[in-house]
């Protein structure tokens, strides 16, 4: 009876030497948010909420047939309201936060308006 295959070994990969931080766990959106003033803590977590109403509304918009239906559509029509209301409040803002980590957060969503 012939042997079975040996069962070849992936070699093991180096682990990182680098030891994980807490801070490594804070990061929202890709901002370290220990570094975040607290005043702008509960924006950055207003700006990812817009933003995932952006991205929603996106794929709402993506999945819709052209057409008079696609019109009558409430939910999508009052999401495109709000968020386009929104731009103008969000410009203000953005001439008003200091912190520049936050308002690259800020151009960021605005951009995606």
């Amino acid at each position: 009876m012939p042997s079975a295959p040996a069962k070849k070994e992936e070699p093991k990969k180096a682990s990182s030497s680098k030891p994980k931080t807490s801070a490594s766990s804070s990061k929202k959106g890709g901002i370290d948010m220990s570094k975040i003033p607290s005043k702008y803590k509960k924006l950055i977590g207003d700006m990812n909420l817009v933003k995932g109403n952006i991205n929603f509304t996106n794929e709402m918009l993506d999945k819709m047939t052209p057409g008079p239906t696609a019109k009558k559509n409430e939910t999508v029509n009052d999401l495109v309201k709000t968020l386009t209301d929104m731009e103008p409040k969000l410009f203000t803002l953005i001439s008003k936060v200091e912190n520049e980590d936050v308002m690259n957060v800020c151009l960021i969503v605005n951009d995606d308006l």
